[in-house]
C-alpha cells in the first residue's frame, strides 16, 4: 500500500508541477519575449550540466551502446522537439487553459502504444474515453476568429495532437529503458539528449543575439529560472513515478494536468489579473471547464479498466 501511495503522490507533484511549468512559461513570454528556442536553451543547458554530473559521479556500468540506452537517448531528443513545438503554440495563442487540454491527450496515444509494445488490451470503455479525451481536446481548441464568425479547428490543434502523441511516444521509450537502467541514468541520459536539439535549434534560428540579450536580462533569467526548476520537478518526479508504477495509470494521474491549470488560472485571474489575462467570460470558463474535466476523467476512467 505505502508502495503504490508513492507513485501516485509522484505523480500528483508531476503533474502540479508541470502545470506551474507551463503558466510560468507563458507569462514569460507574454511579459518578456523570451524566444522560444533560447527558453529551451536555457533548460537543456541547465539539465546538461546536471546529467553530466550524475554520469560521471555513477557511470553506465555496461558503456553507451545498448537498446535501452539508446531508447532514451531518443526519448530525451523526441522530448525536446515536443517541448519547442508545444511552446511555439504557447508563444503565439492567448489562453494557456485551452492549450493544455489538448496536450494532455497523451495518455490516450500511451494506451494505444500499449497495446502493441506492453501487450495490453483495449476494451470498449477504453475507446469510449478515448472518445471523451478527444472530444475534450476538440472543445479546448474551438474559437472564434471574429465575432460571428465560424467556429475552426486551427493548424496549433494539430501540432499540439502531434506533439500529444510525441508525448505517448516518450513515455513508452522511458518505460522501458526504466525496466533495464537505473532511474539516475534515465534521467541524466534523457535530459542531457535534449541539449542538441536545443542548441541546434538556437543555431538555425540565428538567435544568440536574444540569448545573450536573455542572460542579461535578471528578471527575464529568473522567471526562466522557476519554470525550469518547476520542470526540472515534473521530470523527476514523474520519471520516478513511472519506474515504480504502471505505465498507464502513472501518465493517467499526470494527465489531470487540465483541471490544476484552471484552479491556477481561475486563481491567477481573481488574485492578479495583470500577470496572466484570459478571457474570463461564463460561456470561455464552462467551455475550458468542460474540455479539462473531459480530458481528466476520460484519463483516469482509460487507467482504471
Amino acid at each position: 500500500m505505502g508502495h503504490t501511495m508513492n507513485w501516485i503522490i509522484l505523480a500528483i507533484i508531476s503533474a502540479i508541477a508541470l502545470s506551474a511549468y507551463a503558466i510560468v512559461q507563458k507569462y514569460a513570454f507574454q511579459r518578456y519575449s523570451i524566444n522560444v528556442y533560447v527558453f529551451g536553451l536555457l533548460g537543456g543547458v541547465v539539465y546538461l550540466a546536471i546529467g553530466s554530473t550524475i554520469l560521471i559521479i555513477n557511470p553506465l556500468p555496461e558503456g553507451w551502446i545498448s537498446t535501452p540506452v539508446m531508447a532514451v537517448l531518443a526519448a530525451g531528443g523526441t522530448s525536446a522537439i515536443v517541448n519547442l513545438m508545444i511552446s511555439n503554440v504557447v508563444r503565439r495563442e492567448k489562453e494557456i487553459s485551452r492549450i493544455v487540454p489538448v496536450v494532455d491527450t497523451n495518455p490516450m496515444f500511451v494506451a494505444v502504444l500499449a497495446v502493441f509494445f506492453l501487450g495490453e488490451n483495449l476494451t470498449p470503455l477504453k475507446w469510449l474515453t478515448i472518445g471523451m479525451v478527444l472530444t475534450g481536446a476538440l472543445i479546448a481548441s474551438l474559437h472564434q476568429s471574429l465575432p460571428g464568425s465560424r467556429v475552426k479547428i486551427g493548424r496549433p490543434f494539430f501540432i499540439l495532437l502531434a506533439a500529444s502523441f510525441g508525448m505517448g511516444v516518450i513515455t513508452i521509450l522511458v518505460k522501458y529503458a526504466l525496466g533495464h537502467l537505473e532511474t539516475a541514468h534515465v534521467y541524466a541520459l534523457f535530459t542531457s539528449a535534449g541539449a542538441p536539439v536545443y542548441f541546434g535549434a538556437v543555431l538555425l534560428s540565428r538567435s544568440w543575439a536574444e540569448a545573450k540579450q536573455t542572460i542579461r536580462n535578471r528578471s527575464a533569467l529568473s522567471i526562466a529560472g522557476i519554470a525550469i526548476s518547476a520542470q526540472l520537478i515534473a521530470i523527476v518526479t514523474g520519471m520516478t513515478a513511472l519506474a515504480l508504477g504502471p505505465v498507464s495509470l502513472a501518465s493517467a494521474i499526470m494527465g489531470a494536468r487540465p483541471l490544476i491549470v484552471l484552479v491556477y488560472m481561475t486563481f491567477v485571474g481573481f488574485f492578479l489579473p495583470r500577470m496572466l489575462a484570459e478571457p474570463s467570460s461564463r460561456s470561455s470558463f464552462m467551455a475550458k471547464g468542460t474540455a479539462a474535466v473531459l480530458v481528466t476523467v476520460g484519463v483516469g476512467t482509460m487507467a482504471f479498466t
